[in-house]
């Protein structure tokens, strides 16, 4: 590196903390993005972005009751909230969430999924 550096290239050094690479589950507070004409599916694989990480898991929609039961959610709602509750790297509460179903260029703009916040891990 040293023989080969050019300052007109810049290097970006980058890594993730000790306590950031556990994985378990995570739940987050989604609502689908008004942009995204089709609705959530129950096990549809999705690509998260949070925070510095990037990955693809299946979530799970539930809705929460009056009595705080969660009941699993074929479809996400229409213009609610739900929650997700995913597998992955552990990330903090509060961190912002973005979903996307694939990362092809081919698309029409339609390819938010949602933008949201995490609310705890399980």
């Amino acid at each position: 590196m040293v023989e080969h550096f050019d300052p007109c290239d810049p290097i970006l050094v980058g890594g993730i903390g000790l306590g950031e690479e556990h994985v378990g589950y995570m739940q987050a507070r989604l609502k689908r993005h008004r942009w995204h004409r089709k609705v959530l599916k129950t096990k549809d694989p999705v690509i998260f972005s949070i925070g510095w990480r990037r990955y693809q898991t299946t979530p799970v929609y539930a809705i929460e009751d009056r009595n705080g039961r969660h009941r699993m959610l074929k479809y996400t709602p229409e213009h609610m909230h739900c929650l997700a509750t995913f597998w992955g790297p552990l990330a903090p509460p509060n961190t912002g969430v973005i979903a996307v179903q694939n990362l092809a260029n081919n698309q029409d703009g339609n390819d938010y999924i949602t933008c949201d916040i995490m609310n705890e891990l399980i």
